[in-house]
């Protein structure tokens, strides 16, 4: 097994009474700790010993040299710090994706704004069967959406995307919708990506689970599930406002 030994331990057994050898070790450990050090195999210890032996550099000289080697290291840290903090600020406000290397997880939240009054509704009615109007609960209809997703429940806050396809009333006995929608994202690093939604929406429960079961953009092949919480209903109109909080791999 080829054996390495570095720069500091060539030093110590060709200098071993060196005034600057123990202001050496604690500033190789920072250095170090900064950036691999070049290191030199035995063979090479054995040809520089037999050829051209290390000479003890001035004190003054070599502190200086490593010294501006650590400053430049600590400099390049904290420019590559700075950077990633701005990375982050483009969606920490309703999104954030971490990468472990082998695959991203991205967390978002938003709100989704379900219009269905007024002269120019985010959710219409295009289909409904024979008993849709005198069922309880609207079973057999069906609606086509347009919604707008923003950062908070104020319908004038910052736009991040919009939900669009179909959901429809699927059962008789209660209130509860099945989803297959569309929620493309406009703003930041998401922006010109999306994630597909199809599942049942029990509207009454105060948390519904739903999977999340694609994506494009940044989301493809995206896995997940989105957590959907009512905030606020009409129940004369049926306009509602609805959290989302969703968790994809991807």
């Amino acid at each position: 097994m080829r054996q390495t030994l570095c720069l500091l331990d060539l030093l110590q057994k060709t200098h071993p009474k060196c005034p600057m050898r123990s202001k050496w070790k604690f500033v190789f450990q920072v250095v170090i700790t900064l950036s691999p050090p070049q290191c030199l195999t035995k063979n090479n210890i054995t040809h520089i010993s037999n050829s051209t032996p290390l000479q003890c550099p001035a004190p003054e000289q070599r502190t200086t040299q490593i010294m501006a080697k650590a400053t430049q290291s600590l400099a390049m840290i904290a420019m590559l710090s700075l950077m990633a903090i701005t990375h982050w600020s483009e969606a920490e406000s309703w999104g954030n994706t971490v990468d472990s290397g082998q695959q991203k997880t991205t967390t978002l939240q938003f709100y989704f704004h379900d219009i269905m009054s007024g002269k120019n509704p985010s959710a219409i009615m295009v289909a409904q069967a024979q008993g849709t109007s005198k069922s309880q609960t609207f079973f057999g209809g069906l609606l086509m959406a347009d919604d707008l997703l923003t950062v908070s429940q104020d319908p004038a806050s910052k736009i991040v995307g919009r939900a669009q396809g179909l959901y429809g009333s699927a059962s008789r006995d209660e209130l509860s919708l099945i989803m297959a929608l569309s929620y493309s994202f406009t703003d930041g690093i998401y922006n010109g990506s999306s994630i597909s939604i199809l599942g049942r929406n029990a509207v009454m429960q105060p948390v519904r689970e739903m999977p999340v079961v694609g994506g494009t953009g940044i989301f493809r092949m995206a896995r997940g599930y989105a957590l959907a919480h009512t905030v606020w209903v009409n129940l004369t109109t049926g306009d509602a406002i609805v959290q989302y909080n969703v968790t994809v791999v991807h």
